[in-house]
């Protein structure tokens, strides 16, 4: 058993070393020498648990952008009967809260050097990854819409001024947490997350409720808020098991 937690702390401390190798160098820059010494591990560990620097790469981008957390999201919540704004509610508020290593900023470096070196890595990880997410978006808005309570021009220019709010906002308070400025506490104090999500949610029911009617908010029951407080807590238990067991084990 000893045997066996040291081979998941090593490979636990490989992967955050390679998130910041690839983070600090890009692809093409890092070296897997250079994250041995990150990891404080053999070389040969490096090859072994992952062969080569392409599939550790591919092992780092998969840990942080996980296609199986929209799975068991939608696993969970089946037989729900849910109105349209309540489906958006509760997306809006499964996108602040869940643990999404897409916002941790070492990975927001990868994908934008992933952009400015032009690699294919890019186009996989959106293909496989992040449209699958943008698509169950589109599905909730557009429910809205084919059933006249929302209203918008372009559906995914509305998902995506979600999604990159969200990112610019994480992004802002790793680059913000030493600064001494009275609006740093007050954008990104212990509330911040519920404060996000409040800004968010009526900006974006504001932007979609019809003209001429007024904008109305959801009231979610105590126990469905309760269920979907569940489904974050063990998408954060699989995210911390499969940094430890890898992809294929982390059923």
């Amino acid at each position: 058993m000893a045997s066996i937690d040291k081979h998941l702390e090593t490979k636990e401390r490989i992967l955050q070393a390679a998130k910041e190798e690839f983070s600090d160098k890009g692809f093409d820059g890092a070296r897997m020498g250079a994250i041995a010494k990150r990891a404080s591990a053999n070389q040969a560990l490096l090859h072994y648990y992952f062969d080569t620097k392409e599939k550790l790469y591919e092992e780092v981008l998969h840990h942080y952008y996980f296609l199986e957390d929209e799975q068991l999201i939608r696993k969970e919540m089946e037989g729900w009967s849910l109105s349209p704004e309540e489906t958006l509610y509760m997306g809006i508020y499964l996108l602040v809260n869940l643990p999404l290593g897409a916002f941790d900023p070492d990975f927001i470096r990868i994908i934008s050097r992933e952009v400015a070196e032009g690699r294919n890595n890019l186009k996989n990880l959106m293909s496989k990854y992040f449209y699958p997410r943008i698509s169950s978006f589109v599905e909730v808005i557009q429910y809205g819409v084919d059933q006249g309570v929302f209203e918008t021009e372009n559906t995914y220019m509305v998902i995506m001024q979600m999604v990159s709010f969200i990112i610019v906002y994480e992004n802002q308070r790793e680059i913000a947490k030493n600064l001494d400025f009275p609006w740093v506490e007050f954008l990104f104090s212990e509330h911040s997350k519920e404060q996000m999500f409040q800004f968010l949610l009526k900006h974006t029911f504001k932007g979609l409720t019809p003209v001429g009617k007024v904008v109305k908010i959801p009231e979610i029951s105590d126990e469905k808020m309760q269920q979907l407080d569940k489904i974050i807590a063990q998408i954060g238990f699989l995210h911390s098991k499969r940094v430890k067991s890898g992809p294929d084990n982390a059923e």
